[in-house]
């Protein structure tokens, strides 16, 4: 009997975030006005191609449109890895650029905890690729610059 009330009550909670991540995708598709576009910068391994392709699939679910450039993007998602020194360099050179043309900025992939102190300085959002499917709900919690300036 209490494996069955389990059960039934796993499924309704399972159930439920589904519900909770369609719901903030329909709320950020219509709060935002204009299309909003994206861009992912892959860093690393085949496995941080295949998530970024992962990232980039829940952003044009949103309704996000692929940018042409970095510069030109309103979200700039960038995956990492920071095993390697050279990533992070590249990353901390650009850095600058990202803060002046504003974009809201996410870091994913291999970040090792030595390296997430410097990359909150740098980035909006962190957050490990398991967990993909809270990005709707990350980027609902940031404010849009652009489309505020518009």
């Amino acid at each position: 009997m209490n494996f069955i009330f389990l059960r039934v009550l796993f499924v309704n909670i399972r159930e439920l975030f589904v519900l909770i991540r369609e719901y903030s995708v329909y709320l950020l598709k219509k709060i935002m006005k204009k299309k909003l576009s994206y861009f992912v910068w892959i860093l690393g391994c085949a496995m941080n191609k295949a998530d970024g392709e992962r990232v980039a699939t829940v952003l044009e679910k949103m309704g996000y449109i692929p940018a042409k450039s970095e510069k030109t993007a309103d979200v700039l998602a960038v995956v990492a890895c920071s095993v390697r020194q050279s990533g992070i360099d590249r990353i901390l050179g650009k850095a600058n650029a990202w803060k002046k043309a504003g974009a809201l900025t996410i870091l994913t992939g291999c970040v090792l905890p030595s390296d997430k102190p410097k990359m909150k300085k740098i980035f909006n959002i962190i957050f490990d690729i398991k967990d993909l499917p809270k990005l709707p709900a990350l980027l609902l919690s940031f404010p849009r610059k652009r489309e505020s300036q518009e």
